[in-house]
């Protein structure tokens, strides 16, 4: 698959959920406790880090964490690596990141948004 051409959004987040996390999508729905007044959300603990609930249609369910599209959750996936990330502004952003002790596996990528390019290049590093 060119990650190259992928843009920002769900089918990248899905991707990251699953190639870089190892994180298949959770079969069991998401266990709702309760809110308090409507606006804070609760539910059950859960070992998912790639995985958020969501009300869709009126029901919840599982979603791939915003990888993509916000710094806050592209950090995650920089965390995760084990040789660190180097992002610089060269008409666009550049990533390179790596998942092994090796140069070798190291796996650049440009984008338009620092998010993005985290994550077309975690998805090149661990993809052949």
């Amino acid at each position: 698959m060119n990650y190259d051409e992928m843009p920002a959004g769900r089918e990248m987040n899905v991707r990251v959920a699953l190639e870089v996390f190892n994180e298949p999508k959770p079969e069991k729905p998401p266990s709702y406790t309760g809110s308090i007044s409507g606006i804070y959300n609760y539910f059950e603990p859960t070992p998912w880090r790639a995985w958020q609930p969501e009300c869709v249609n009126g029901e919840w369910e599982w979603v791939p964490v915003p990888f993509s599209e916000k710094i806050v959750y592209a950090w995650e996936v920089m965390e995760k690596a084990t040789r660190k990330l180097v992002v610089w502004r060269k008409n666009n952003w550049t990533a390179q990141i790596g998942f092994t002790d090796s140069i070798d596996d190291e796996a650049p990528a440009s984008a338009p948004t620092v998010p993005l390019a985290i994550c077309r290049a975690a998805l090149k590093a661990v993809t052949p």
